[in-house]
């Protein structure tokens, strides 16, 4: 821990100009952009003068906007801040240099904090996926999704005591994974790599229709795998068609990296196909077949499957009225169109929505909202700023 010389330094930097902090940080050597704002360089010479940061160390600027922050806010915000993090019972006649010493006091958790960079909703889903990819494997081991690493079940389980949902701070999400380093550099690796794809959806993004038990989360970023040509434009005639697709939480990460891709048995000419409904019903009952059991006590979407909400560019003319099943043929008493595709056209299907179906939702195929009521909400989210540019 930084001596109290150390932070008076650090904090000190409020009084002086902008001018004399970067002479200050030239002298020691330590790496930072002269031009940037002043909240910033006093991050900078905070880390460096706490023994953080060392000469020719390159910076994490997640970590460094964090402390910058601090250095914006003003004194009631900053007391606000002391308290929700649990720093002090009572933070009332605190200062702001009072609340930044105390907020300095532990940088190896600021450190952590900073690499946990997912809405918490959105790391509880993507911990889900990773645990559910073992069990269908039958493996005792993860995988980081895309990556040789792994960590074991028991380790996983052990380390992942609670979800981030019910856990109360930063600090506190932060001091249960220094505690458990193989899950830190899975989540880690999970935000890095998959934290951009997904964000809940809240307001004006929330689509009506589905039970309150059912989670919804906006795709706002295209797949890294995807080409210039799966951009293709909406067609002005016939405008965007919504297609809908069920599967396991187990396959999110490869989706939300690659895209869809068609891997299945040759039909109808096509080497490889992957079907798509236009009825949320149809894809109801894949959903659940594909729902997988959680043995880990604190998976908030055990025995949940995705529901993935698409859009094409143009309308298709889909292949069979009706929708059948290994297991029988699926009735709900209203047409099943479905859409088969192949390997050359998949990567046209924009993936917009998931949505998270608990079981006793997704096997509930006559509550299924129906496409004319689904269209129409879907096509007005599709318009969305947030979806213009992927």
């Amino acid at each position: 821990m930084a001596s109290a010389s150390s932070h008076r330094k650090a904090i000190n930097t409020m009084t002086i100009t902008k001018k004399t902090l970067l002479r200050k940080l030239a002298a020691s050597k330590v790496n930072f952009y002269r031009h940037s704002l002043k909240p910033i360089l006093q991050a900078v010479y905070a880390l460096y003068q706490i023994g953080y940061l060392k000469p020719g160390m390159l910076l994490d600027p997640v970590l460094v906007n964090i402390i910058a922050g601090w250095w914006k806010m003003s004194a009631a915000e900053l007391r606000e801040t002391v308290r929700n993090e649990e720093l002090i019972r009572d933070s009332e006649g605190l200062t702001r240099m009072d609340c930044i010493n105390l907020l300095l006091q532990d940088v190896s958790v600021l450190e952590i904090s900073a690499a946990v960079k997912l809405n918490s909703q959105v790391i509880d889903l993507l911990l889900s996926s990773v645990y559910a990819d073992a069990i269908l494997r039958n493996d005792d081991e993860i995988h980081f999704p895309g990556s040789p690493q792994s960590i074991t079940l028991d380790d996983f389980t052990e380390g992942f005591p609670q979800s981030f949902k019910i856990m109360r701070s930063t600090r506190e999400i932060a001091g249960i994974l220094e505690k458990a380093p193989e899950c830190l550099k899975l989540v880690k690796h999970l935000s890095e790599n998959y934290g951009g794809y997904l964000i809940p959806a809240n307001g004006k993004l929330r689509i009506s229709g589905f039970p309150d038990s059912v989670r919804q989360f906006v795709v706002v970023q295209a797949p890294k795998q995807s080409s210039d040509a799966s951009q293709k434009p909406n067609d002005e005639k016939t405008g965007p068609m919504v297609l809908f697709h069920g599967t396991s939480l187990a396959y999110l990460p490869s989706i939300l990296l690659n895209g869809l891709e068609a891997k299945s048995e040759e039909l109808y000419g096509k080497v490889s196909t992957f079907f798509m409904a236009e009825e949320p019903a149809s894809s109801y009952h894949y959903v659940g077949h594909r729902a997988i059991d959680s043995m880990w006590k604190q998976d908030l979407n055990s025995y949940c499957g995705i529901l993935l909400a698409c859009e094409l560019p143009q309308k298709r003319k889909p292949e069979w009225d009706y929708e059948t099943h290994p297991d029988g043929e699926v009735k709900i008493g209203r047409p099943q169109p479905i859409n088969i595709f192949g390997p050359e056209d998949t990567r046209f299907i924009k993936v917009r929505y998931a949505f998270i179906l608990p079981d006793d939702v997704s096997s509930d195929y006559p509550l299924a909202p129906t496409l004319s009521t689904m269209k129409p909400l879907m096509l007005k989210a599709f318009k969305s700023k947030i979806f213009q540019e992927i």
